[in-house]
């Protein structure tokens, strides 16, 4: 019982600071958005892209990025790569008037229907908005909504647009040559032969990118892992003409 009294008061105390912590942010902030000029919170909602292409344009339209960012005119930035030139942009912010830091994020791929406004992006999003016209999910549901036939005329002017940018635009990429990584080699081991192997005993770990090692470009084949491969498949063609033959001689040397 002795010791309920001061922690009690301790977590109190805890509660008290954080709530007080709290209020203190959202003082600063209050009187932070009083400080701005209109053209100050604008300036908070755009974001540029910085000078080398990732998979979205470079910002192109201001001349002086390094000027916008200290008259406020920049919220956050995405692909400034390296030390200096991060510390750079940020300097130029904390030059500006009332001293707001960016924001800086990177643009990658897994980001490409939320993050960078890219051609590829901005197809997926409205093939997205077209399927929901076309099976009555948007508007939502109890919302005032045009008719079926305007709709459907949206829909398919929409459809129009991107087919037309797509034939405009025709870049399929580069597909890698995709070789089996040792794990789904012995998944299909086991699915041609009926045979369970251990795959980690005839052959190395794959390359890994992202943390996924099933990626086509990391999965290259050198000749010594094509070596490994082919001393594999030795060895398992070995194991399952042994199970053949006793299989065989199970069932009186019947196929």
């Amino acid at each position: 019982m002795s010791n309920f009294f001061p922690l009690s008061s301790l977590f109190a105390l805890l509660l008290t600071t954080r709530a007080a912590f709290a209020q203190s942010i959202d003082k600063k902030v209050d009187d932070l958005l009083k400080k701005m000029t209109l053209d100050e919170k604008i300036g908070q909602l755009n974001q540029y892209n910085g000078d080398w292409e990732a998979t979205g344009p470079v910002t192109k339209d201001v001349e002086d990025k390094m000027a916008a960012i200290r008259q406020g005119k920049v919220g956050s930035i995405l692909n400034i790569t390296g030390v200096a030139h991060t510390k750079a942009f940020q300097q130029a912010a904390m030059d500006s008037r009332l001293k707001i830091p960016l924001l800086f994020g990177q643009d990658v791929i897994h980001g490409y229907s939320i993050t960078f406004p890219i051609p590829l992006a901005e197809a997926a999003s409205w093939e997205k908005a077209i399927r929901k016209m076309r099976t009555g999910l948007m508007p939502p549901p109890g919302e005032k909504r045009p008719s079926r036939t305007e709709l459907d005329a949206f829909a398919g002017e929409l459809e129009g647009e991107l087919d037309a940018a797509a034939k405009r635009h025709i870049a399929p990429g580069v597909t890698s040559l995709h070789r089996l990584n040792r794990t789904e080699y012995g998944n299909v081991i086991h699915d041609l032969l009926d045979l369970d192997i251990d795959v980690t005993s005839l052959l190395p770990a794959d390359d890994e990118a992202n943390g996924f090692d099933n990626i086509a470009d990391v999965l290259r084949v050198s000749p010594s892992l094509l070596e490994q491969y082919l001393s594999a498949s030795r060895k398992i063609s070995n194991a399952t003409s042994s199970a053949s033959s006793i299989a065989l001689r199970r069932r009186g040397g019947r196929i």
